[in-house]
């Protein structure tokens, strides 16, 4: 089960990773708040059609929760000007929400 779950979570980082570039493209015709609009709109119409209501909700709540664990620190983020990328935070933080592969310990 650790190897699926190894090979899962970097087959998700591959996958944010491609997403950079389209969205780069698509912010020069939409804003950034139409994009994120649309991305969560997919993602949740994705959600309920592969996992039901009830998964749904539950992947949602897991979200909400790291919204309420993560949230502070990006408010603080904005609150001091600072542009960072949203999958690095480690010139504030030390986070890194995506690692490079070299530097995980795995």
């Amino acid at each position: 089960m650790i190897d699926l779950e190894k090979d899962m979570r970097k087959e998700f980082e591959r996958c944010v990773n491609e997403l950079k570039e389209p969205l780069l493209d698509m912010s020069k015709e939409y804003s950034t708040g139409v994009i994120m609009g649309a991305m969560l709109e997919v993602s949740l119409r994705m959600l309920l059609m592969s996992v039901g209501t009830a998964g749904a909700l539950k992947i949602f709540g897991a979200s909400v929760a790291n919204i309420a664990e993560l949230g502070p620190l990006i408010d603080k983020m904005v609150e001091s000007g600072a542009v960072v990328d949203p999958l690095d935070f480690t010139s504030i933080t030390g986070i890194r929400i995506v690692p490079d592969p070299e530097e995980t310990i795995h």
